[in-house]
């Protein structure tokens, strides 16, 4: 079972919101770490948020999916297939009819329908830049990025690090308008002392040419709602994990065969 996060205090617009019909409320938005956020959702008992990718104007297949809860949730943060993702996404409001929890839409007849309001299915789209760049480590004077969505051609760029933000550039790779899968920057690895930073950027100057910095205005990085697309990318051994809670209670072991587990999103290692 999956809960939303509250999130406190509530801006003026949710507070304003129609707390009984179904809804949700998606802003567009730059997604760093393979998952989406759904601002607010109203779903009328159990439910799901399923996000589609777009065909030709309408959501086609499914990247991702999360339960929520009867009521209004805040904040809803969604895992997708980032190598799959368009830059326009759906975000399509589900019930939750068959098994509680398990999404069977599609896999179990009449199980887990889109919600109606008004005869519409409640999935509104929002534009996304995606940047997913996991650790690892550094090959042969490549960084390897695994995924990027973007509306437009583009740009991605390597920055070193500069006391925990992105200084200089350490190469640049042209990417396609869409989605481009395991994307390879070489750049200088004199510069590298751990971390790095993978950024967005438009090619709005002479095209194929990576002009940011010196020709003024051409290729600025992607910017969507406030937020750069840029995140710290690991190249030396490491491990990243994320707040968590760990729960666990008298018997668990016997009635459930659970143990308390924490959960590590990601290890890179030299070796075993």
């Amino acid at each position: 079972l999956f809960l939303a996060v509250l999130a406190l205090p509530f801006s003026a617009a949710f507070a304003q919101m129609d707390m009984t019909t179904p809804s949700v409320t998606v802003a567009d938005q730059v997604v760093l770490h393979g998952s989406v956020r759904v601002d607010a959702v109203v779903s009328n008992g159990p439910g799901f948020v399923v996000i589609h990718i777009d065909n030709n104007g309408a959501p086609g297949p499914v990247a991702g999916y999360r339960a929520v809860n009867d009521g209004v949730s805040y904040n809803v943060d969604i895992d997708i297939d980032t190598t799959v993702a368009t830059p326009v996404l759906y975000a399509m409001l589900h019930e939750d009819t068959g098994e509680v929890g398990v999404y069977e839409f599609g896999t179990v007849q009449g199980a887990d329908g889109p919600v109606r309001v008004d005869g519409n299915v409640v999935t509104p789209a929002f534009n996304v830049a995606i940047l997913d760049a996991a650790d690892a480590l550094l090959m042969d004077g490549m960084v390897t990025v695994r995924s990027v969505t973007m509306a437009e051609a583009g740009w991605v760029v390597i920055h070193a690090d500069n006391m925990g933000a992105p200084g200089p550039v350490l190469g640049q790779a042209l990417v396609e308008a869409g989605t481009t899968t395991n994307v390879m920057v070489e750049i200088d690895a004199s510069g590298v002392a751990g971390t790095v930073f993978p950024m967005l950027h438009v090619d709005t100057g002479e095209i194929g040419v990576y002009e940011f910095g010196t020709v003024e205005g051409a290729d600025g990085p992607v910017v969507i709602n406030g937020v750069v697309a840029t995140v710290a990318q690991s190249v030396v051994p490491s491990m990243r994990a994320r707040d968590q809670i760990v729960l666990y209670g008298d018997g668990m072991d016997m009635m459930m065969n659970m143990t308390p587990m924490f959960r590590v999103d990601s290890v890179v290692s030299e070796g075993p």
